[in-house]
């Protein structure tokens, strides 16, 4: 038995693990070879002889004791665990710590059970998204970044771009209104340093304009998709992102994520530290403290967030709670540049868990497939969702 691997499970059952040792237990569950001992963990802790044997009622306390051990696993109320059908009971325990054929680890939340899995026939890997993005200059010039580690990739007036150890910055200054865009293709991410200090982290499929040197009373970048900012604290010179001209938020130096993907359901906010204010089409205006996001349609509704969840993509994991499979799968639509078809219509299935964003696609389709999901890989990269 690995002796911290059943520390680290101790930790998470008694609520006392911290977040280093959380990310660390996530990675030892990852291991194939942890499989056996983790399903002994789960039997000598909750005095079990085998999974598969498990009572309904065994199993509902097992799951709500993962549940409740682990924060960012939280669920309210009984009725989220009594919608899963009885078969299912051990599977979802299991699940919520057991390494599965995908190298990760997954919840499965299903309406109903409709049949048998279909099998995944064999198709040629998809590799996980990476650095890289593509940098407009003011001319209309192109720089692929893919490949750069360090360098001077412009000069515009008296401003310099260059990539430091993988990411982009500025430095010097001009008076000339000279505006450059980065934006990510699907498949690839990128950190950029503005001229002001700020540090501005792009998911796949996103863009952010901006000038090459703050000159004015505010400080104005225009993004789309989604990126997480760090602004330097300048209090006469708000920092201020126009979110796909359809939304607006304002700090003076704070930590945030905006996720304002086209094909998203509303423009979302969510703030990590300091203060925001967040403003729609029409004017109105909400200010936000951490911990708070703010979802912006015809209206502002501002909820509590799960921060963990809302920046993990920064940090090389997809979280999933509660999520939807339409919005998991526009996720990896977008990190493995790959189309997303459903051939009878989104199966009603919901996910919970995390897995690194740096397993090929191939792992990500074995990991739904255990659950349950149905998935063909045909060619020209065309993911198929198969009725359940």
């Amino acid at each position: 038995m690995n002796e911290r691997l059943a520390y680290l499970f101790q930790q998470l059952y008694a609520n006392r693990i911290t977040a280093a040792e959380r990310e660390e237990f996530y990675l030892l569950v990852q291991d194939p070879e942890q499989a056996s001992a983790v399903k002994e963990l789960i039997a000598q802790t909750y005095k079990t002889p085998a999974l598969e044997e498990l009572p309904e009622q065994r199993s509902h306390e097992i799951l709500h004791a993962i549940f409740q051990s682990d924060p960012g696993l939280a669920v309210t109320g009984e009725p989220v665990v009594r919608q899963l059908p009885r078969r299912k009971w051990y599977r979802v325990a299991a699940a919520a710590v057991l390494i599965l054929g995908a190298s990760t680890w997954f919840l499965l939340q299903r309406s109903a059970d409709k049949g048998p899995q279909v099998v995944v026939q064999q198709v040629p890997d998809i590799a996980a998204g990476k650095e890289g993005a593509i940098l407009t200059l003011a001319d209309g010039k192109q720089v692929v970044l893919d490949n750069i580690q360090d360098g001077i990739v412009a000069i515009e007036g008296g401003a310099t771009a260059t990539v430091v150890n993988g990411s982009l910055q500025y430095k010097g200054n001009t008076n000339e209104a000279l505006l450059n865009t980065m934006r990510t293709p699907r498949g690839r991410q990128y950190k950029l340093t503005l001229p002001d200090g700020s540090k501005v982290w792009l998911n796949a499929s996103s863009s952010i304009r901006y000038p090459v040197a703050f000159n004015g009373k505010e400080r104005k970048v225009e993004v789309t998709g989604e990126a997480f900012f760090e602004v330097s604290p300048k209090a006469k010179h708000p920092f201020v992102v126009s979110v796909d001209q359809r939304a607006q938020v304002e700090v003076l130096g704070t930590s945030f994520n905006v996720n304002a993907y086209e094909n998203e359901t509303s423009i979302t906010t969510t703030l990590i530290d300091g203060s925001v204010r967040v403003k729609n089409k029409v004017n109105e205006v909400k200010v936000l403290t951490p911990g708070q996001q703010a979802a912006v349609t015809e209206s502002i509704i501002v909820s509590n967030a799960n921060t963990e969840g809302v920046t993990s993509w920064m940090n090389g994991t997809f979280y999933f709670t509660h999520t939807n499979l339409a919005e998991v799968m526009r996720q990896i639509e977008r990190w493995y540049d790959v189309e997303v078809v459903y051939e009878k219509g989104v199966p009603d299935v919901q996910l919970f868990g995390a897995v690194k964003r740096s397993l090929s696609l191939e792992g990500i389709i074995k990991g739904l497939k255990d659950m349950g999901v149905n998935l063909r890989l045909d060619e020209g990269k065309r993911l198929v969702v198969l009725p359940q």
